[in-house]
């Protein structure tokens, strides 16, 4: 269940990401980390089941900022399995 949540935590958040990396696909890796906040905590972490959320043909990624700079994660949604 826990690597559930985590995979569902992983997603929203590359979605978040990626729909902002797609809006401005100009910016740096440094521009986008600038602008990245925390992201809020869930109401819940407890879940009946997962919503799919994934389009077809979407080339899912995260890139995640760290003190070391932006490291580019890609999601390998076509290896998700669907719950």
């Amino acid at each position: 269940m826990k690597r559930c949540l985590s995979l569902l935590f992983a997603a929203a958040l590359a979605l978040t990401v990626t729909a902002t990396a797609a809006a401005q696909d100009a910016r740096t890796p440094a521009q986008i980390c600038e602008g990245a906040l925390p992201a809020a905590d869930p109401e819940t972490r407890t879940y009946d089941a997962t919503e799919p959320v994934l389009e077809p043909g979407v080339d899912y990624y995260a890139i995640f900022c760290t003190g070391a700079g932006a490291v580019y994660v890609d999601l390998l949604e076509d290896y998700t399995p669907l719950t």
